[in-house]
């Protein structure tokens, strides 16, 4: 009964792993789930790319993605988003 219970416990943790995925890889963010940051802005800027991996865990729920407390995009499972940052300081976002 130990064994039946061990293997379906590691089982279920293996079911819940994820696998990492290049930006190269991963499909693009549609265009309807980013809100913000997503034009070149007219003065120097950095780039913000953002992967979330594979997998089952948090699979069925988008992750959001906020800057400067501000809702940039919906991410999905095996997506990748870029964000454009005007250079300069920004809030930390820590409480």
């Amino acid at each position: 009964m130990r064994l039946f219970v061990g293997a379906v416990a590691i089982a279920l943790l293996a079911g819940c792993s994820t696998s990492p995925v290049s930006p190269g890889e991963a499909r693009p963010v549609p265009k309807n789930r980013i809100v913000a940051f997503s034009a070149n802005p007219k003065e120097a800027y950095g780039t913000v790319v953002v992967t979330r991996d594979t997998g089952f865990l948090g699979g069925g729920c988008y992750v959001a993605i906020h800057i400067d407390g501000k809702l940039a995009a919906r991410i999905d499972t095996g997506e990748v988003a870029k964000f454009f940052l005007s250079i300069g300081g920004h809030p930390s976002g820590s409480a």
